[in-house]
């Protein structure tokens, strides 16, 4: 089957854009398939070259940009001139902000899915994402809560699939970051809706009680205006006297082996995640992970062992004892295989791919 592939991968190379190079890696086994990447901020030239034919061009994500939008006819006529030249099978956009992309598939009488990983709290664009995302002929939710959220009333139409587990590492050489013997771990973009800061006050209680546990956090901002969060972030760290226990690493393409060194992974966002990707790196390397129970996170861990959800309610003491207990984690891969297989997700997207297509 010959599928066009519409998503994100940026030098940033954060969890949505690791997702993505699985998901093409794993379908390109047995199909042809031609990636289009939006390049407005550059591209990892290393994983284009782990995908078997790709195609870069300027499709612009429609966010909240006015710079995008404006640029969204340009990649209209861009994206149709791709379709025609490639006449795929199946066109399939990876995420939400290519919604406009539907119209392109449909004029060139291509059938189109599209597989959303995203939560728009702006009800005028949810209701115009809506009325696009009802001529797809397939739409691909990552939870049942990310499903849910967007309440469709397309019946069989909509299908969760969850995004394919993490089985693959390159493994870091990690010796000269001079990491301390015990630290919780953050692996995220530094910005407010990934809750840095909820974090930072989280592990100030608990190195009240674990004294030598520190906490290192990697990566970095991706755009200017998230400097400021950056700056609370280390004002924070500052007034709390956590300046020689937190250490901050800046941007780490393949954190992998963080995950296996580290006591506790923490991860606390202050939105509807629908489904992490850097919660399914943390159970797939059999890390301890602390998290809330905002979106589709708790559907995500459940059954899960090793994993804490920290509620408002929770102590310190409780959250300590976690950390320490030498039994919290057990075998983890039966599940993680059976929940996630990277072969069960090829099949049951392929699937849906063969249905639009008949």
């Amino acid at each position: 089957m010959k599928i066009l592939a519409v998503g994100a991968i940026t030098n940033e190379m954060n969890g949505s854009s690791r997702s993505f190079i699985r998901l093409c890696n794993l379908l390109s086994r047995e199909n042809e398939v031609n990636v289009v990447l939006p390049n407005l901020d550059g591209v990892a030239d290393l994983l284009i070259e782990s995908i078997n034919k790709c195609i870069v061009a300027d499709i612009s994500p429609i966010r909240r940009s006015f710079l995008n939008i404006v640029k969204a006819p340009f990649s209209i006529v861009r994206f149709y001139l791709i379709v025609r030249k490639i006449k795929p099978d199946v066109i399939h956009i990876n995420d939400i902000p290519w919604f406009y992309l539907i119209l392109v598939a449909k004029v060139s009488n291509v059938p189109v899915t599209i597989h959303s990983r995203y939560i728009e709290s702006n009800r005028f664009l949810k209701k115009l994402i809506s009325l696009f995302l009802e001529r797809a002929d397939k739409v691909i939710f990552v939870s049942d809560y990310n499903k849910k959220l967007w309440n469709l009333n397309r019946g069989n139409k909509c299908v969760t699939i969850h995004n394919p587990g993490v089985f693959d590492f390159v493994e870091m050489d990690l010796s000269n970051l001079r990491l301390p013997k015990k630290f919780a771990l953050i692996v995220s973009r530094i910005s407010e809706d990934k809750g840095i800061i909820e974090v930072i006050n989280s592990y100030y209680k608990l190195s009240k009680i674990i004294p030598d546990l520190c906490l290192v956090i990697a990566g970095d901002y991706q755009y200017n205006y998230q400097k400021v969060y950056k700056k609370k972030c280390e004002l924070l760290v500052s007034q709390l006297e956590l300046d020689d226990k937190v250490i901050w690493l800046g941007k780490i393409d393949k954190p992998h082996s963080l995950y296996k060194g580290c006591a506790v992974y923490y991860h606390l966002p202050n939105f509807e995640d629908p489904f992490p990707t850097t919660i399914m790196e943390g159970l797939s390397l059999n890390s301890k992970i602390i998290t809330n129970c905002k979106g589709g996170i708790p559907e995500q861990v459940e059954g899960f062992s090793g994993v804490f959800i920290l509620r408002s309610t929770t102590s310190s003491q409780e959250v300590a004892l976690f950390v320490n207990d030498s039994q919290t984690i057990l075998d983890r891969t039966t599940l993680y295989k059976d929940k996630f297989g990277e072969n069960a997700f090829v099949r049951k997207l392929t699937s849906v791919f063969n249905k639009v297509v008949e």
